[in-house]
C-alpha cells in the first residue's frame, strides 16, 4: 500500500513548493462510506468491514482507494473503487 496524505486543489493549480508532490488520481467508480464516532477506531472498523466482504458484496478494483475527512476530523468519507 502506498499512502498520501494531502488537500484537494483546484484543478490546474500548480504546486510552487518543491518539497510537496502533486499526483492526479484518476477517474474511477466508488463505494462511498460515511464514517462517524471515535476517530480512528471508527474508521478501523468499517475498512475492516470493506475487506471481509465476497466479490459479489463489493467488486473492488484496486485502485486508488481513500480516506476523505472533513474540515475537524469528526467525520471520514471511505472510499473504495469498484469495478462497473
Amino acid at each position: 500500500y502506498d499512502m498520501l496524505m494531502g488537500y484537494i486543489t483546484d484543478e490546474g493549480s500548480v504546486q510552487e513548493d518543491v518539497s510537496l508532490t502533486t499526483i492526479l488520481i484518476p477517474a474511477q467508480e466508488y463505494k462511498y462510506t460515511q464514517v462517524k464516532g471515535e476517530m480512528p477506531s471508527s474508521l478501523i472498523k468499517e475498512w475492516q468491514k470493506v475487506n471481509a466482504m465476497s466479490q459479489e458484496e463489493c467488486n473492488r478494483a484496486f485502485g486508488c482507494d481513500m480516506d476523505m475527512y472533513n474540515e475537524d476530523m469528526s467525520e471520514v468519507t471511505l472510499t473504495v473503487s469498484v469495478l462497473k
